[in-house]
């Protein structure tokens, strides 16, 4: 992570300074700008793209994209009828999907074109894709699969980032002692100098913004279920009979409200519930 994170701070800086441009008094959607930011931040860390979406009044064609998948894939879940009888939304997908697919086919062509001129290049997750072979067969991985990488790496690797930092933001603002510690604490580490930019050894002493995330991710986990699927006839816990080829969904959600393990009042705001004490509990 260190050697990423002169990019991360970099695109931080283009929000602080999006966020200062706007009118005085004039509201703006967390969610929304907390997305961009997240997206510029993975693509510039991982495969060394900018997009420059903190600043564009619309969304990039990939994230519309992402989006577009990700809504058709929800809504079919529930059609009666199969993929045929849905033209319309089978052709927004197969659209959606070329976009996706042109998109990290370009980023991988280009980090190739750079590679062959023998240009320098970063040394992120894109070129250890590349390059690295593996330990056994002695091979790189084949193009698809990095393509998929890509994919994943951009869709998931932001959203769920966002809903986080979406989620922390809210639970703050309703939590005015939450505020007040975490000021003190960013004023404690790293002053009122606001010229001042964070190192990378900075972030180890932010304990309590630690906790507020972690906190927020507790109750409103941006992956918010996973399921298994049993390979037999098995019993769960002594008295649960599932029958192969069952799925058992664990939702997450639910596990962290239990007050067995998160006291007589899960749905408080509590960051010192991930102090090391009680953790060790």
């Amino acid at each position: 992570l260190k050697q990423y994170y002169p990019r991360m701070l970099e695109v931080a800086d283009d929000l602080l300074a999006h966020l200062a441009r706007l009118p005085a008094g004039e509201s703006f959607l967390a969610t929304d700008v907390m997305t961009r930011m997240t997206f510029e931040a993975i693509s510039y860390t991982g495969f060394n793209t900018r997009w420059g979406c903190i600043e564009s009044p619309q969304p990039p064609p990939f994230v519309q994209a992402m989006v577009d998948v990700l809504t058709i894939g929800m809504e079919s879940a529930g059609n009666m009828l199969p993929d045929f009888c849905h033209p319309i939304s089978r052709h927004k997908r197969e659209r959606a999907n070329a976009v996706l697919l042109d998109t990290v086919d370009r980023i991988i062509a280009e980090r190739r074109s750079a590679l062959g001129r023998g240009e320098a290049v970063p040394n992120d997750i894109l070129q250890a894709m590349l390059t690295t072979r593996d330990k056994v067969t002695g091979k790189r991985l084949p193009d698809d699969n990095i393509r998929a990488q890509l994919i994943t790496f951009l869709v998931a690797g932001h959203e769920t980032t966002s809903g986080l930092l979406s989620y922390a933001l809210h639970s703050i603002s309703t939590n005015p002692e939450v505020e007040r510690r975490l000021l003190a604490e960013v004023d404690a580490v790293l002053g009122r100098d606001y010229s001042y930019r964070p190192s990378f050894h900075d972030i180890d002493k932010l304990d309590y913004t630690a906790r507020i995330l972690k906190e927020a991710l507790r109750q409103n986990p941006t992956a918010p279920g996973f399921g298994r699927t049993a390979i037999r006839d098995t019993v769960v816990a002594g008295k649960y009979a599932v029958p192969a080829g069952s799925t058992i969904i664990t939702f997450l959600p639910a596990l962290h409200r239990n007050p067995r393990f998160w006291g007589d009042d899960p749905e408080a705001f509590d960051p010192d519930r991930f102090i090391p004490e009680a953790v060790a509990q």
